[in-house]
């Protein structure tokens, strides 16, 4: 018969395995949905599109997110009917980019 010590044991290791079958399982469907997000970017952008999309990841990645995401619900929403250019994305990424300014009135 186990005892406390070894029933603790044995609980804490499941417990580990059980959490890192999880991450793993979670860490996959990330990888799963990017790769589908990537193969979708390369079917809406033409090519230099796509070109400022990566070297914009590697200024701003939080800003090449916002404008992927914006680019993917155009075409959810079924406003991209041929490949975005250049010029579509920059005006896009323009008004991602505005900074919204912010007034303080006090009375």
């Amino acid at each position: 018969m186990l005892n406390l010590e070894e029933l603790e044991e044995l609980r804490q290791r499941r417990l580990r395995e059980v959490s890192q079958q999880m991450q793993e399982q979670q860490e996959e469907r990330l990888e799963a949905e990017q790769a589908e997000r990537q193969m979708l970017l390369r079917k809406l952008l033409d090519t230099q599109a796509r070109e400022r999309l990566t070297r914009l990841r590697l200024a701003n990645p939080r800003l090449a997110e916002r404008a992927e995401a914006a680019v993917v619900y155009l075409y959810q929403a079924g406003q991209v009917a041929e490949p975005l250019s250049d010029g579509k994305l920059r005006s896009i990424l323009e008004r991602l980019a505005q900074k919204r300014e912010t007034r303080i009135v006090r009375k």
